[in-house]
C-alpha cells in the first residue's frame, strides 16, 4: 500500500500475507480458510494494539493523511448537483469602504 504510515507497516505486511494466501488457495484449489481466519484474527488484534497506543504525533499524521476523505468527497456522495459557492471578498471590501466613507 502506497499510503501507509510507518507505524502501520506490520498491518500492511500481514494484510499482504492474507491476500497472498487467499490467492494461492484459489489458484491451487486448496482450502486455507482456517489459516486465513487465524491470520485475520491476528490482524484484528494487531490493529487494536497499534491504534490503542499511538502517540499524539501519530494521531496528527492520521488526521492529516492525504487519503483521508474530505468534506467535499462526502458532499459529492450525498448530493448529485452540488455547486461550491465562494464569496466575493473584493466587492465586499469595496462596499464596506463606501459604507464607512458615507457615514
Amino acid at each position: 500500500m502506497a499510503g501507509e504510515l510507518p507505524f502501520e507497516t506490520p498491518l500492511v505486511k500481514l494484510r499482504e500475507k492474507i491476500n497472498e494466501l487467499k490467492q494461492f488457495g484459489q489458484e491451487k484449489g486448496i482450502d486455507f480458510s482456517e489459516e486465513v481466519a487465524r491470520l485475520e484474527e491476528r490482524y484484528k488484534q494487531l490493529e487494536e494494539e497499534i491504534y490503542s497506543y499511538i502517540t499524539p504525533s501519530q494521531k496528527m499524521h492520521l488526521a492529516r493523511h492525504h487519503q483521508r476523505p474530505t468534506s467535499l468527497d462526502l458532499i459529492n456522495l450525498i448530493f448529485e448537483d452540488f455547486i461550491e459557492l465562494h464569496g466575493d471578498r473584493l466587492l465586499g471590501t469595496i462596499w464596506l469602504s463606501w459604507a464607512v466613507w458615507l457615514s
